[in-house]
C-alpha cells in the first residue's frame, strides 16, 4: 500500500523533473541555434543601393520611386518621377534593364549602360 504509493510518486518526481529539464535544455539550444543563424546571416541577405544597405525585404522611398530589397541582391523599385527612353522602349526612372548584352539603368530621365559577364546569352540582343 502505502510504500507503494511512495514509490509511484517518486517515480513520477523523478520523470517529471528528468522531462522538464530536458525540455528546457531544448528550448535553451534550440534558442542558441536561432542566436547563431541571426548572427552569420550571410551578405546576401543585403541589397546595396546608391551606397546604402538594406536588409533582404526592406523598402524606401527614393523620390517618387519606391524601392525594395529582393533575393539575390537585386533592387527592385516602382513608379517615377520622370522616364528614360531607350533603343525604342520607354523605361521608369531607376528602372534596370538590358539592352544590347548590357545592364542598363534609368536616373532622372538618362539612360547608363555597362558590360556586365553575368547575362546569359537569353537575355542579350544581338548588338547592330
Amino acid at each position: 500500500g502505502e510504500w507503494y504509493q511512495r514509490r509511484v510518486r517518486g517515480v513520477l518526481n523523478y520523470y517529471t523533473n528528468y522531462y522538464y529539464k530536458s525540455n528546457l535544455r531544448m528550448k535553451l539550444a534550440l534558442l542558441l541555434l536561432t542566436c547563431v543563424v541571426c548572427l552569420t546571416r550571410s551578405a546576401a541577405d543585403k541589397c546595396s543601393f546608391e551606397g546604402e544597405e538594406y536588409a533582404l525585404g526592406a523598402s524606401w522611398d527614393i523620390n517618387c520611386a519606391t524601392c525594395t530589397c529582393m533575393t539575390g541582391k537585386s533592387v527592385k523599385c516602382f513608379g517615377s518621377c520622370s522616364e528614360c527612353e531607350h533603343g525604342g522602349a520607354t523605361y521608369d526612372d531607376y528602372e534596370y534593364f538590358t539592352y544590347q548584352c548590357q545592364e542598363c539603368y534609368c536616373r532622372n530621365g538618362r539612360v547608363s549602360c555597362w558590360d556586365t559577364e553575368t547575362l546569359k546569352a537569353s537575355d542579350c540582343v544581338a548588338r547592330l
